[in-house]
């Protein structure tokens, strides 16, 4: 809801009519001491209140030649917005610091919750006390697997709690092992902003840094198959005003059955070669990922196409930088040239001037990427390969 505003300053009186004779004015009737003292103490409104009411009793009185009706009047006035006022703030204010103390609470929980790498535990029973519960959308924390009641997946990194495709305020967290529909896997908090720095800058951000958070967490993305799909929650401006400064990435299915078990992987089962080749890889898996619509604006599509391009050169530097074991070291070459082969027509997408001169580009820059000679890769390392 919007901050309320402070009440406002009392009224300006206007000063007694002129007198338009020329004679000394009558002596002015003395001012009623309560009324003035209601009116001097507007900022105690509930001295303010009771002065006023009294001062009011007795200017009514009759035979009663003091002035004050109006000061007793705005002081009733001003003090009456005061707790008007309050009836709004003290719930706010009541509100925003249960937020921040839940909120408080849940980050000690993170810190305090071994991260170790591990994948959480299957036990039926480690959650029984969880199961069903209905909890807020800001209360979830990384590795929580649950319910929305809502369509999440299908919306990209970037879908926020009430941007106008329907606002999710409260899910039902759920043990992993049991059907669900999404899994928290990552938490970034907004700095840098003293106002709400508007949805389209947060999607943004969410974009980059849940992007990050992915392969972490997954460890190896070719194990959650085609049809998962990263999202985010991110502050609205309401949620901003009360101290909403984390974004929560999630990942869910985007069609068929519901999910059964835990995305997290477990990195202490890799070795050393095998995380290197996953860590350098995962950005570009992860582009491709929140590649756009076909029916999305051609502008979208070119940045995409940029987007391309900058992260299959990084990957091809990274790759080629690193000094690989003698047994892959040649797929990897032959996986590098094809990535370099590709950069022309993903360039030359980005910078398209129509839909069918992008679409042309986009076919080719997909023949030229080396799909099956990073399979091979993985196939040596002993990684997923999609089948």
């Amino acid at each position: 809801m919007d901050a309320p505003q402070p009440p406002g300053a009392p009224g300006t009186w206007p000063p007694p009519p002129q007198q338009s004779w020329p004679q000394p004015a009558p002596p002015a009737r003395p001012y009623n001491r309560l009324a003035v003292g209601a009116f001097a103490s507007v900022l105690l409104f509930p001295l303010a209140l009771v002065l006023g009411i009294v001062a009011l009793a007795r200017l009514s009185r009759a035979g009663n030649t003091e002035r004050g009706r109006g000061l007793a009047i705005a002081a009733l006035a001003v003090a009456g917005a005061e707790i008007a006022a309050l009836s709004v703030i003290v719930p706010v204010a009541v509100f925003a610091h249960e937020t921040d103390g839940d909120r408080a609470r849940e980050d000690v929980a993170r810190r305090e919750r071994p991260d170790d790498g591990e994948p959480p535990s299957t036990d039926p029973g480690q959650d029984t006390d969880r199961a069903g519960e209905e909890i807020s959308v800001y209360n979830l924390r990384v590795g929580d697997c649950f319910d929305s009641g809502q369509s999440l997946a299908g919306n990209g990194a970037g879908n926020g709690n009430g941007d106008g495709t329907g606002a999710v305020q409260t899910v039902t967290r759920l043990p992993c092992d049991v059907p669900h529909e999404a899994e928290a896997y990552g938490t970034v908090e907004v700095t840098g902003h003293d106002s709400f720095p508007g949805s389209d800058e947060l999607s943004d951000l969410a974009y980059r840094e849940c992007g990050e958070l992915l392969q972490p967490y997954v460890v190896d993305v070719w194990t959650l198959g085609t049809d998962i799909q990263t999202f985010s929650f991110f502050p609205q401006e309401t949620s901003w005003r009360l101290g909403d400064r984390e974004i929560l990435c999630a990942l869910a299915r985007t069609e068929g059955s519901a999910l059964t078990s835990s995305l997290r992987g477990d990195a202490s089962a890799l070795n050393d070669e095998q995380l290197a080749y996953l860590e350098i890889t995962t950005p570009l898996e992860v582009v491709i990922w929140n590649e756009p619509q076909p029916d999305e604006p051609l502008r979208r599509q070119r940045q995409w196409a940029e987007e391309m391009t900058q992260t299959i050169a990084a990957e091809a530097d990274a790759l080629r930088a690193h000094e690989w074991s003698a047994s892959v070291s040649g797929l990897v070459s032959d996986l590098v040239a094809a990535r370099e082969r590709s950069l022309e027509p993903w360039e030359a997408a980005a910078g398209a001037r129509n839909l069918t001169e992008f679409n042309s580009h986009y076919a080719e820059g997909w023949e030229t990427l080396g799909l099956a000679e990073e399979v091979a890769v993985r196939q040596v390392l002993g990684l997923a390969t999609g089948e």
